[in-house]
């Protein structure tokens, strides 16, 4: 899986064409979650998102990891990071507004690629996302 993440970084990746050709649910605010899910069906994992939710909101999907206990503070390569940005009014509400995947845990940094800025491409999310931080979610297949 992080292999296919990789393979994206830098590139248009019409993720959200390819979750709505499945009838899944679009986030208008931004691609994240539609990359993650495209991510997932690229890797044949995507029984493991979310029990195979085809959603593109970022709350949907950490509120079904964290309602079965696969929600923690530590991070692993594989995990999927949740972010929720208080400045979104549109997010208040929500549990989580943004999402990535966690490619890198090394000396106190964690890193994570996701979609965002216009670009997909790797972060130093202990820099960047730090404050924003919901939790790391754990897929089944990242035991």
């Amino acid at each position: 899986m992080i292999r296919t993440a990789q393979a994206s970084y830098g590139k248009d990746i019409d993720a959200a064409g390819a979750l709505d050709k499945q009838h899944g649910l679009l986030c208008p605010y931004g691609p994240c979650m539609e990359w993650i899910w495209w991510v997932y069906q690229k890797a044949g994992l995507s029984p493991f998102l979310s029990d195979g939710a085809t959603s593109g909101w970022p709350h949907h999907n950490f509120d079904w990891y964290r309602s079965r206990g696969r929600v923690s503070w530590t991070p692993r390569v594989g995990d999927l990071a949740f972010y929720k940005w208080s400045s979104q009014e549109w997010g208040r509400d929500k549990s989580a507004t943004h999402a990535a995947i966690v490619v890198g845990v090394e000396h106190g940094h964690v890193y994570v690629a996701d979609a965002a800025f216009d670009n997909i491409d790797v972060r130093d999310a202990t820099v960047r996302y730090g404050y924003a931080l919901q939790g790391y979610a754990h897929p089944y297949y990242n035991e």
